[in-house]
């Protein structure tokens, strides 16, 4: 499946006040379900909304915001949807602890069967359940790993922030053509009434969609079947097996040495120097307009309104972030099509669930470096679906920091984009030695995608020391090889 976005014509003031009564209905209800969901009783019944709607249903449930019965049904489905996605997020991060943790293999086992299941992660929070031959000593050792991980990775539940978009199934609009456009004819707040917007281009629109509200006009999102090429399953050729490697200047860098999106950099850094000047300016005027509204001149609370209204508005700071946005995506895609040329089986890449560091500036890391991580995943994911290549994720530890030559693995290996060891002198671009250890690094039985990196460096070490021994090397200029593990 894809999601295609479709325009529509510039709306009139009155179909857009509509809209937003409806978006806004639509988000106190989405909001309403959420408080619902975020009770543990009622954790169980994630992955099956449907009892709840069917007792809501049952007991003539209307919703106090307005919204016909279809909708705040689908307001509840996308509320359960969201508290499941953001409890299989959670997993994920106990799961990377659960590997590093002192639990034994039984423990661990159990602490993973308790998450499969909602049903069983609430009755943990009240029980020790039943498990195996497990002793209730080692359940409750587990089970109190469980909770401090929940506790601290437990921070913030879903909520919404922005009342701008609603979802509709298909039994809530029409399609239809009129005069060379096409229109589609959504449910309002009203019954029996629905409202026609004409929109651009023409393309067969089916199943459930989302409606996003723009200024003066709507994206229509919805999904689309697509047909994915049969993926190898691991060539034994190594030619077959490319890596790549992340980078800042470009996008990344294969273990063929072609560099991909290398203006991907010079984009970044103008944004960061960009928005770097324009917040500085803002908190100037922030300061200005703060210190007159304290003062009791009509003049000077005039002039800290007008500063608000004219010159500390969000809608064109906000457009120029999404111009940035798709501007970048249009290098990441472009960069992910270019590599897809050359026809790879499998595509080896760094855990994508780590966080990117730049070393940038604050600005720039804090801004984008997260939203740039999951586009690098999604797009990376949905290429290897279209184009039929698999993808297959390793521990980075060190990959930057490895010399190819003699394996030798030193922080001061790398210097920016120059790779030049510190035992043998080899010489070589960086992020290729990267991309290439990251590719030796998928045959590597010994480091897997979870070991931790100082365990890693330890491994490292002893492989570069047992070559000392076998291959007898001597030291550059009498240096010792650092082994403190950084």
């Amino acid at each position: 499946m894809r999601t295609i976005k479709r325009h529509s014509i510039e709306i009139n003031p009155g179909k857009k006040r509509m809209l937003s009564a409806i978006a806004r209905a639509y988000a106190k209800e989405k909001q309403y379900w959420l408080s619902v969901f975020k009770q543990n009783q009622y954790l169980p019944f994630i992955e099956h909304h449907r009892k709840i709607r069917d007792q809501a249903v049952d007991s003539s449930y209307q919703s106090s915001f307005g919204l016909q019965a279809r909708m705040w049904k689908l307001a509840l489905q996308e509320a359960a949807d969201t508290m499941n996605k953001y409890w299989k997020s959670l997993f994920e991060k106990i799961k990377q602890d659960l590997h590093k943790s002192s639990l034994d293999a039984s423990e661990r086992h159990y602490v993973f069967w308790i998450m499969k299941d909602y049903a069983r992660l609430e009755a943990s929070f009240r029980t020790t359940l039943e498990f195996k031959d497990l002793p209730l000593e080692n359940r409750k050792k587990a089970i109190k790993f469980l909770k401090s991980k929940i506790k601290k990775y437990k921070k913030q539940l879903p909520k919404v922030k922005l009342k701008r978009s609603f979802m509709l199934d298909d039994n809530c609009y029409d399609i239809f053509e009129h005069e060379g456009h096409q229109y589609i004819k959504i449910m309002t707040l009203i019954p029996r009434q629905r409202m026609a917007i004409p929109l651009s281009g023409y393309t067969p629109i089916k199943g459930n969609i989302k409606l996003v509200l723009k200024d003066d006009y709507i994206d229509v999102h919805y999904t689309a079947d697509m047909k994915a090429k049969k993926t190898p399953i691991h060539p034994i050729n190594q030619n077959h097996v490319m890596a790549l490697d992340f980078g800042y200047s470009e996008v990344m860098t294969d273990s063929d040495g072609k560099q991909y999106g290398k203006d991907f950099g010079r984009i970044m850094k103008q944004a960061s120097d960009d928005l770097k000047t324009k917040m500085q300016k803002r908190h100037q005027l922030h300061a200005i307009q703060k210190s007159a509204a304290e003062l009791i001149s009509f003049h000077e609370k005039k002039k800290a309104n007008n500063i608000s209204k004219f010159n500390l508005g969000r809608k064109k700071l906000e457009s120029n972030h999404q111009k940035l946005k798709a501007t970048l995506q249009c290098e990441i895609n472009t960069a992910f099509n270019q590599l897809a040329e050359k026809d790879p089986d499998i595509v080896i890449s760094e855990l994508l669930s780590q966080h990117f560091n730049y070393n940038r500036g604050c600005n720039m890391n804090r801004r984008l470096s997260a939203w740039v991580r999951g586009e690098l995943k999604e797009r990376l994911e949905f290429k290897a679906l279209a184009k039929g290549f698999g993808h297959e994720q390793v521990n980075p530890a060190y990959s930057s920091q490895i010399c190819l030559v003699c394996d030798f693995v030193d922080r001061k290996n790398r210097k920016g984009d120059k790779f030049e060891c510190q035992y043998c002198r080899y010489v070589s671009h960086a992020d290729w030695v990267a991309a290439m250890n990251l590719k030796r690094r998928y045959y590597d039985h010994e480091i897997t995608r979870f070991t931790p990196y100082r365990e890693v460096k330890k491994i490292l070490l002893e492989r570069f020391h047992r070559q000392l021994e076998t291959k007898k090397l001597g030291t550059v200029n009498g240096r010792t090889p650092d082994t403190t593990i950084a």
